[in-house]
């Protein structure tokens, strides 16, 4: 069983890789990593900001209510976020938001 520090070290991890995350998102899509985080909900920092919200979700395990306070958002907004890029992922017609899926998980 893993000793308090081996879990703060793990923690500390994927918050830099989350942080990392956001920050390819953010080169990726020509944006500030603080428009991904804000409040506006125009639809390109929505899209990036649920690709950011997905993504870390997938590589760290953080919970929802963590991911939706490192984005100042309540849980069930990353419940939305993971449910609305599974289904788009999942669609035939979708092609943009797989490729941009795509390659943002080959920059990272």
């Amino acid at each position: 069983m893993p000793n308090l520090r081996q879990i703060r070290l793990k923690t500390a991890t994927q918050i830099v890789i989350s942080e990392e995350i956001i920050q390819t998102i953010a080169n990726y899509y020509d944006m500030y990593p603080k428009q991904i985080k804000g409040k506006c909900r125009k639809r390109e920092f929505v899209k990036a900001r649920f690709l950011a919200m997905y993504i870390i979700r997938h590589e760290t395990g953080f919970t929802l209510k963590y991911i939706g306070e490192m984005f100042g958002r309540d849980h069930t907004s990353v419940v939305h976020a993971i449910k609305m890029i599974n289904n788009a992922l999942g669609v035939k017609y979708d092609n943009e938001i797989k490729d941009d899926y795509k390659s943002i998980m080959q920059l990272l």
